[in-house]
């Protein structure tokens, strides 16, 4: 039971997902090299696993309000066991790199790892910024491996995009349901100085103007049939479910739930990628 605990602490889910768009650029570029593939794996899910416990150290007085579920709130895991996991998990992540190309490790050098650790010291609590920096890290999961693998950027590009902005819809839907308790911990989000219903209107108005944007490699024919169908069936239709549910039901409740509706969303904006092969 301990050891479910850390792998919660860890949010063992979403590096999975993560380490699910690792094996869908592996196939997507169609090299053998299993090697190489293995030590993407590690490095994301030590990156990830080392931002995680991070910010649930610097996150336990909001998570209290927030996220009262958390394994450091509850105190199944003590923080100074929790630190000393997030400094192995940065050592490790740092030791992994030596084994990648240069292009790849420089990337995690001088974008991912200062862009984790920025994000959850300074960045985290400001309006905007914040979600572009988390969303831009977990879509450049896809950028990450391509460099790894191939030492080039030539075909994740889309699917980057799909993933920040997919990731961006669900960190501002968060930061809605969290401004109740980040109000309290004297935090500065956009839906704290918008307000809800502000709030509501941005992300409406942003969600509208993606259901059209996500057709496009498909209309400029970078991607085919495969694309639009998968698309619409597991990404255009949630997402407009999404749009009535803030307009005709909006608390806390429909933020909660779209928060895990848009996680799910991650990985079947997966399957659409993975379809583009075939």
């Amino acid at each position: 039971m301990k050891l479910l605990n850390y792998f919660i602490l860890a949010r063992w889910h979403n590096i999975f997902i993560a380490n699910l768009a690792v094996y869908v650029t592996f196939i997507l570029i169609g090299t053998q090299s299993w090697y190489n593939l293995l030590i993407c794996v590690l490095e994301v899910t030590f990156a990830m696993a080392f931002a995680n416990i991070m910010n649930d150290i610097l996150d336990i007085d909001v998570d209290k309000i927030n996220h009262p579920k958390r394994m450091l709130v509850e105190g199944l895991i003590n923080r100074k066991k929790a630190k000393l996991l997030c400094y192995i998990f940065l050592i490790l992540t740092i030791f992994t790199s030596l084994f990648l190309e240069t292009s790849s490790r420089l990337f995690v050098y001088f974008y991912v790892l200062p862009s984790l650790i920025s994000y959850n010291l300074f960045f985290k609590e400001k309006p905007i910024i914040g979600n572009i920096i988390v969303s831009s890290l977990l879509g450049s999961v896809f950028i990450f491996t391509e460099l790894a693998l191939t030492n080039d950027i030539k075909i994740m590009t889309v699917p980057f995009l799909m993933a920040f902005n997919l990731s961006f819809i669900r960190e501002f839907i968060k930061d809605i349901h969290d401004s109740f308790g980040d109000k309290k911990n004297n935090m500065n989000t956009l839906p704290i100085i918008l307000g809800v219903k502000k709030s509501i209107l941005f992300i409406t108005i942003y969600i509208a103007l993606s259901v059209p944007l996500f057709l496009i490699p498909y209309i400029i024919k970078l991607y085919n049939i495969n694309y639009l169908i998968s698309l619409f069936f597991l990404i255009e239709i949630p997402l407009i479910y999404s749009l009535f549910l803030l307009l005709n039901n909006p608390g806390i409740n429909t933020f909660r739930r779209l928060a895990h509706l848009h996680k799910f969303l991650a990985a079947l904006g997966l399957i659409v990628i993975y379809l583009t092969k075939y």
